[in-house]
């Protein structure tokens, strides 16, 4: 979703239990709050859905960029280079919350 200059993606666990997935948001974001500043603030957790868990924002730079397209791309980078892969933390809690629903869930 692009409003207001920034990209905005949701990741979601596949699965289709609404009941589990709410547990895994309500653990998740307990976790990542509980995490102190170690985690962007361009990282936030749940939504109006129960299935959008994870909610990443990244700034379109269209200044610093020759084109809307150029800069679209610069902010999925953002993205993917900046939250998931390079923030060990945030996949750390991704999956300690994922294992605790489970264990909880079932």
């Amino acid at each position: 979703m692009i409003e207001d200059r920034e990209l905005e993606v949701w990741l979601y666990h596949g699965g289709s239990n609404e009941v589990f997935q709410e547990k895994f948001n309500q653990i998740l974001e307990t976790k990542i709050r509980n995490s102190g500043n170690r985690i962007s603030s361009s990282v936030s957790v749940g939504g109006g859905r129960a299935y959008k868990s994870i909610k990443l924002t990244s700034d379109i730079p269209i200044r610093e960029r020759d084109g809307f397209f150029e800069a679209y791309v610069a902010a999925w980078s953002s993205i993917i280079d900046d939250i998931l892969i390079d923030n060990h933390e945030i996949i750390s809690l991704i999956d300690d919350a994922y294992e605790q629903s489970l264990s909880e869930f079932y």
